[in-house]
């Protein structure tokens, strides 16, 4: 496991490039999880991050996957698996592979990856 100090986010430095010189291997399949903490980001530096974890995966091991339990407004604000589909795999660039709600889509729980074949 590989800590993340969201205060990075907060200025607008690449986050997850503060993990390589903490050993991160992206040749390995890596698990990068968020879990209720993307409420605490604004909306610029919450985009910034799941940009920059896509971008992790599709460079990264074909194995690699995204979790989280969190709030994606403004992004993502319905429980509808399609718009979420929509969200993950146009802006992000990354295929959805669970995704359920809880209060109307308040709280996103999704599972994502690179796309098949790339």
């Amino acid at each position: 496991m590989l800590p993340l100090d969201l205060m990075t986010c907060a200025s607008g430095a690449p986050a997850l490039e503060a993990l390589a010189p903490l050993g991160l291997d992206r040749s390995r399949p890596t698990l990068v999880v968020f879990e209720a903490v993307l409420f605490y980001l604004s909306p610029p530096a919450k985009a910034a991050l799941l940009r920059e974890a896509a971008a992790l995966l599709a460079e990264g091991h074909p194995a690699s996957e995204l979790a989280l339990t969190d709030n994606l407004a403004p992004f993502l604000r319905s429980a509808d698996r399609k718009d979420a589909d929509d969200y993950f795999g146009g802006s992000l660039g990354l295929q959805l592979r669970q995704h359920e709600t809880l209060w109307g889509g308040a709280i996103q729980f999704a599972r994502a990856g690179a796309k098949s074949g790339e």
